[in-house]
């Protein structure tokens, strides 16, 4: 379980945790941390059912090659509401080109 403590001399902190990837237990001091949650994307465990190009991470690798779809927000990579409503209103604004060339 991780946790963390504060040296009383020091004033750093000390973080007991696990390093998920090597399984070892860490005890460290620092005197700053940044605490943050991770984000996968839906597409890692579930694949959309065409042919995209996804990267290690399982976001989608850039603008897709099939006409008519479009990748935004965290479908992309990791960022926050405000970047996720710009890329959200780019793909709509792609769509309607692409539906109105149809016309």
């Amino acid at each position: 379980m991780a946790k963390i403590n504060e040296d009383p001399d020091s004033k750093n902190l000390i973080l007991d945790v696990e390093d998920t990837i090597s399984r070892e237990n860490l005890h460290k001091d620092f005197d700053l941390v940044v605490l943050a949650t991770g984000m996968v994307p839906n597409t890692a465990d579930v694949k959309i059912p065409f042919e995209l190009k996804f990267d290690d991470y399982g976001f989608l690798n850039g603008n897709t090659d099939i006409e008519g779809i479009y990748s935004a927000g965290c479908a992309k990579h990791p960022c926050d509401v405000s970047r996720s409503t710009k890329d959200g209103t780019a793909a709509a604004l792609k769509a309607i080109q692409c539906l109105n060339r149809g016309e």
